[in-house]
């Protein structure tokens, strides 16, 4: 319908409901009056609608922007670097064991053997000073990955009291550049699962020092006696 025609109509609706006694200059005023009530009304809704969004999407950015540092916090990093390194320890069959210790703290290491792989967890309590527990994973006998969670009691002044040092670090020598993984938080209690921070990635200059240390670290375990 063009617009001469829909003038047309509304000039003729618009005589009839006042019986065809109006003179074209009022039904105009009164067209002219009613699309600009219409065009008001529609111009506000426009603006309301434009509030309310402009209002809610600072918080729907700031959501989003929670959801997204919390989704990096928690794949940052392959999960297959931490134990038990994409496995089912389920799957694997338990073939040796050796408990030691070492000074004023206590030891046991224990092995899983699959196939090629073998996956070892040795696990220490040093009482007051902490534990640790290293798990390695190891390919036709050499070191792939290397997995160390540390947690230190810090005795410190009230009101804080006391609380702990959590360590987590991660050797992957699965394939150059050899890549550090590290992460350190302060926990009101001695979970490792409240840590939050992602882990920090790195390349290491000196990981053939490295390699030896934790390797000798590993044959160790397996020689120590208890006392």
């Amino acid at each position: 319908m063009l617009k001469s025609d829909l003038v047309q109509t509304d000039k003729h609706s618009i005589k009839i409901c006042f019986g065809g006694k109006i003179s074209d200059f009022y039904v105009a005023q009164i067209i002219i009056r009613t699309r600009w009530r219409t065009f008001k009304m529609r111009t506000l809704t426009i603006i309301t609608v434009l509030f309310i969004f402009t209002s809610c999407k600072p918080n729907l950015d700031k959501k989003s922007e929670s959801e997204q540092v919390e989704k990096e916090i928690k794949n940052v990093f392959d999960r297959s670097i931490l134990f038990p390194f994409g496995f089912e320890l389920s799957e694997f069959e338990k073939d040796r064991v050796n408990e030691y210790r070492d000074g004023d703290c206590s030891g046991k290491i224990e092995q899983f053997s699959k196939n090629k792989y073998e996956i070892a967890i040795d696990s220490t309590n040093c009482g007051e000073y902490g534990i640790q527990y290293k798990f390695y994973l190891i390919e036709n006998n050499n070191l792939k990955l290397v997995h160390i969670k540390e947690l230190k009691p810090e005795y410190q002044d009230k009101p804080r009291g006391l609380k702990y040092i959590a360590y987590e670090t991660v050797f992957d020598y699965r394939a150059a550049p050899f890549i550090l993984y590290t992460r350190i938080s302060v926990l009101d209690k001695p979970d490792f699962e409240l840590m939050t921070s992602g882990l920090l990635k790195t390349e290491f200059d000196d990981f053939e020092n490295r390699y030896n240390l934790l390797k000798t670290d590993y044959e160790n375990s397996w020689k120590m006696r208890l006392d």
